[in-house]
């Protein structure tokens, strides 16, 4: 299974989408005031990540049941790519820091149920512990290593833009590793492969 090509695909999408979007929720709080919003006001817009998230844990498990999960995953990640673009292009507007932390949540929820939906989907039951476990375990590695970096970043140019930036072109990426999964795999009934919807 660590030599197929699909488990390469998913491993690095989420490892993309771990360092990028999901640290992002992280760092939000002194973006925010970064951005020129006091500190009460930017752990305010922050909460609205969580409230985005739980929605999109419900939202996620919904659209898996009617649509194609990679393409689902595709554009939970792409939803940073919002995000990014409304901080960077409207810094100083509240309506906007709070619409780009909604989305940043919606996608951190969705693609936590994505992550688990495709790796069984693609990879199988049979070792899907090892599996799983190692592709959740480089999202996570993504998670706590992302902020040292971006706020070693921001100690360097007095600015999350940088960061921003970057994160744009490797959603993109991590939307294009999603989009080129393929099918799933027939593993018949002895693999115990989950009945399709």
């Amino acid at each position: 299974g660590f030599r197929s090509a699909i488990f390469c695909k998913l491993a690095l999408a989420f490892f993309i989408f771990g360092t990028g979007a999901i640290a992002l929720t992280v760092i939000v709080v002194p973006l925010l005031i970064s951005k020129g919003f006091g500190a009460g006001e930017a752990a305010g817009m922050a909460a609205l990540v969580g409230i985005g998230s739980l929605a999109g844990r419900v939202l996620g498990g919904i659209l898996l049941d009617w649509f194609d999960a990679k393409k689902v995953a595709a554009a939970s990640v792409l939803a940073p790519v919002l995000s990014c673009a409304l901080l960077i292009a409207l810094p100083g507007s509240a309506l906007q820091a709070m619409a780009a932390c909604l989305l940043l949540g919606l996608a951190v929820g969705t693609e936590v149920d994505c992550c688990a939906y495709l790796a069984s989907r693609h990879l199988g039951m049979k070792s899907f512990g090892t599996l799983f476990g190692a592709i959740n375990g480089l999202l996570l590695f993504g998670v706590g290593l992302a902020p040292v970096i971006a706020n070693y970043v921001y100690d360097i140019t007095r600015s999350y833009d940088p960061v921003l930036w970057a994160l744009i072109p490797t959603c993109l990426f991590s939307a294009l590793l999603f989009l080129l999964l393929g099918r799933y795999p027939d593993f018949g009934e002895s693999a115990g492969q989950p009945a399709s919807h």
